[in-house]
């Protein structure tokens, strides 16, 4: 069985690209076979590498990215879909409803029988035309309900703001991992402090690409009044995008360029997740971030803001805070983690019990298939 799979936009680093490489490395063993469409281009030739290597495919299909980027998408796609015949199951993956209404327009055309629209944290509008975009918002979730066959979401937070007139009908699947890969491992861990030379520090980390709504600004300055306490504290921020620059600057002009390292995108999050002591998420709004599974399956203590859906908690010592409690209430809750005991290992029950383990959660999926497949 082959499945195509919709991407938001590139093919790069990113939680829905995690989510497609995680469940389609596991599925591929039991014949499930995915190929990947991006709408614009693939970016990252190693996430290319690891698709082919379980005998999926990879297209780009080149759409130049604009305000209206999904309207051209919509006659690409279908063209797209007429040219390369035999997809029975298309699975589009995007919190973005305007992508999900076009492919599943897109879909309808060409006789896709089965569609499978997934929300991976729902995107909604903000800024200037915010009525005009509730509208197209209102006709594209319109489009998707009657178009699409199965409704699945990262969260029950996020399948109730995408999918409200099909929410009987919705999967919960959850953002899973491999835990077995990111266990706490004490000798990895030294390696990876001396690597990237923190060896004495206490060390906060933040995964994340630098856009808006990660809210770098905001860690900078938790950070800087966590300096004023731990002076042996150290920041790692691994991830790439459009704000980098801009954040750099701002460490400089705030004196911490020395207790800042900008990692770029990382190749291995699991290795760099054992280097850090507490993991620190102050994202303005988003669904459940791999990140913060992939964190706490590491053992590590995290703060998480409560712009996060609840979901995201998995390990009793992880907690949340509002943005709105302030910078000196975070580093002081940063402190009291950095100085406190915390045990590392046997997170792998919390979080099987929780349903972010890989080897049980692909199953849910498997069985969705194979009964969309069973469908006339």
């Amino acid at each position: 069985m082959r499945i195509l799979h919709v991407v938001r936009y590139n093919i790069e680093k990113n939680g829905i690209m995690t989510f497609v490489l995680n469940y389609g490395a596991m599925l591929s063993k039991k014949g499930i076979i995915f190929d990947v469409a991006a709408p614009g281009r693939c970016i990252d030739h190693q996430i290319k590498e690891q698709i082919c290597l379980w005998g999926g495919r990879v297209y780009e299909l080149n759409v130049k990215k604009s305000v209206i980027w999904t309207i051209p998408f919509y006659f690409r796609f279908q063209k797209f879909l007429k040219t390369h015949p035999g997809w029975e199951t298309v699975h589009i993956d995007t919190g973005l409803q305007s992508l999900q209404a076009a492919a599943c327009g897109a879909c309808r055309r060409r006789k896709i029988r089965r569609v499978v629209v997934h929300s991976h944290g729902c995107i909604t509008p903000r800024g200037k035309w915010k009525t005009i975009k509730k509208l197209r918002l209102s006709a594209d979730r319109y489009i998707v309900s009657k178009n699409a066959t199965k409704f699945i979401a990262c969260s029950q937070e996020a399948g109730i703001a995408a999918f409200s007139e099909n929410v009987k009908d919705l999967l919960i699947l959850k953002n899973a991992v491999n835990t077995r890969r990111f266990q706490f491992d004490k000798e990895e861990r030294e390696k990876m402090r001396r690597q990237l030379d923190v060896c004495n520090k206490k060390v906060i980390g933040h995964i994340g690409s630098f856009i808006k709504i990660k809210n770098h600004e905001f860690l900078l300055e938790v950070f800087q009044e966590i300096k004023k306490i731990e002076k042996q504290a150290h920041l790692l921020l691994a991830g790439e995008g459009e704000l980098q620059e801009k954040i750099k600057k701002q460490a400089k002009d705030m004196g911490l360029a020395e207790a800042v390292s900008f990692l770029g995108t990382y190749d291995n999050i699991a290795p760099l997740l054992q280097a850090m002591d507490v993991f620190i998420f102050p994202s303005f709004a988003e669904g459940v971030p791999y990140s913060c599974i992939e964190a706490q399956c590491a053992g590590l203590p995290c703060l998480i803001s409560k712009g996060v859906s609840q979901e995201v908690k998995i390990l009793p010592g992880t907690k949340m805070i509002a943005l709105s409690d302030g910078k000196e209430r975070w580093a002081k809750a940063a402190l009291e983690k950095l100085n406190g005991l915390s045990d590392r290992a046997g997170t792998k029950k919390y979080m099987e019990d929780a349903g972010f383990a890989l080897e049980k959660a692909s199953g849910q999926l498997e069985r969705c298939y194979e009964a969309l497949s069973h469908r006339e």
